[in-house]
């Protein structure tokens, strides 16, 4: 009997202490969700959950309204957040403040960054805080950087219907003109020979590459070697094509114009991204055609690649690929110029911060010289000679996966010369048209 009282006077006992430990379990668990909402405020941006529900702040979704970009942001964050870590989310405020700084150290030296009237017309469709006014077409929610992705292609859409010349989104989506303004302005690249806009005239040339017959002028090519098409940008299409060695070419020959003669009747798509539908009126504009560009003789056995995210002419933050140049094994870390933020995988290889800085000094020069407010420069990497590196390319519209986790950050620094336009100069421009995108700001 006393075994009894004695267990119904522990079982009492108990329950009070599950109630308070039931409490204490709530406000933990309040106060953990509260602060995974403000991790997430600060990955995606200004309260991305309630615009949600406001579709007068969004596009039609035919447009590619943002309710459908918030809800990919909402998932990718909740997805990702083990990955990132919630210590790292300081970090990712932090990249900021140093880009702010590094933005005002290149003021200080080179004087105000001066932007081209082309680039500078996205100010009318930036995300900024104002609110769309119900049924407003080309109105952009507040943040993150997806939305001023989209707000670019309607902004060069809408150009160029008004007025065909204005075509300097082609310094990206032609690469055959991305390589010829890249050598215009002096930056460097690998070897390229062509381009050739005819398939006929493609085939035959090629035949007579591979035949070891030289165009006039042009050295003998160093393989291995790439057939690069003008008009895919997108490496899901296949636009990049591998040739081995001479003998492979010319052994092979028609194995390597099937690639060619279906590369031709390939029309470059972007059906995975928020701004396909702007996206895909754009790339009919572009002429197919078909260039050789020589292999990075650095490559073990792929090139160590950093691709820079650049607002304003400083750069922001780099997302490593490829392989390691001395161990051959895959890359998968992310860095700013100073290597502070270096983060995943390798992220602590020594090797990495000596050859860094160089690397964004070629993307903020190549930047500047566009004049542009936000891009992609993507540089293969010299293993040891920070002056060594060269721009593979351009990119106007940013889809890599790391850049998910600065999506609020990358946002506020490409609003930040529309913010404060004192610190920026625009061009003088004959209304902000240009001409073929490899004649354009010749530095």
């Amino acid at each position: 009997g006393g075994g009894g009282g004695g267990g119904s006077g522990g079982g009492g006992a108990s329950k009070s202490d599950r109630m308070r430990m039931s409490v204490v379990v709530a406000l933990v668990c309040v106060m953990g969700l509260a602060y995974v909402f403000r991790l997430e405020d600060a990955i995606l941006g200004t309260n991305q959950r309630t615009l949600m529900y406001r579709s007068d702040t969004c596009h039609p979704p035919g447009l590619g309204g943002c309710q459908s970009v918030i809800l990919t942001n909402e998932v990718d964050f909740w997805y990702h957040l083990g990955k990132i870590g919630v210590g790292r989310v300081k970090a990712v405020e932090d990249v900021y403040t140093r880009w702010l700084a590094r933005f005002n150290e290149l003021k200080r030296t080179n004087g105000v960054f001066t932007a081209h009237p082309y680039w500078y017309a996205l100010k009318e469709h930036m995300s900024g805080n104002r609110r769309c006014a119900p049924g407003e077409l080309l109105c952009l929610p507040p943040n993150p950087y997806r939305s001023n992705q989209i707000g670019r292609a309607v902004t060069f859409l809408a150009e160029i219907t008004e007025d065909p010349a204005q075509d300097g989104f082609k310094v990206e989506k032609d690469k055959c003109l991305m390589t010829d303004w890249i050598e215009a302005n002096g930056l460097p690249q690998l070897r390229r020979v062509g381009p050739w806009r005819q398939l006929p005239k493609t085939v035959a040339v090629l035949r007579e590459i591979a035949d070891g017959k030289m165009p006039d002028k042009e050295a003998p090519l160093k393989y291995p070697i790439f057939l690069k098409a003008c008009h895919i940008t997108q490496g899901i299409q296949h636009g990049t094509h591998f040739i081995k060695s001479q003998a492979d070419f010319a052994e092979h020959f028609q194995e390597h114009m099937e690639w060619v003669r279906n590369i031709y009747t390939t029309v470059s798509s972007d059906n995975e991204r928020p701004w396909a539908k702007e996206a895909l009126i754009l790339y009919p504009m572009v002429n197919p055609g078909v260039m050789i560009v020589e292999g990075w003789v650095h490559a073990n056995p792929r090139p160590a690649e950093l691709k820079i995210e650049v607002f304003w002419g400083a750069g922001f933050m780099g997302f490593w690929l490829g392989s390691h140049p001395h161990t051959g094994e895959g890359l998968g870390a992310s860095t700013d110029r100073d290597c502070t933020a270096l983060q995943g995988k390798n992220g602590n290889d020594s090797w990495f911060c000596p050859v860094a800085a160089g690397a964004f000094d070629l993307a903020e020069r190549a930047a500047a010289t566009l004049g542009i407010d936000e891009v992609r420069i993507d540089v293969f990497i010299h293993p040891t000679d920070p002056t060594g590196h060269v721009i593979n390319e351009i990119s106007l519209f940013s889809g890599h996966p790391g850049a998910r986790y600065y999506k609020a950050t990358m946002g506020k620094a490409w609003r930040y010369g529309y913010d404060h336009p004192n610190e920026v100069t625009v061009a003088d421009g004959t209304g902000g048209k240009l001409p073929q995108p490899y004649a354009l700001w010749k530095g």
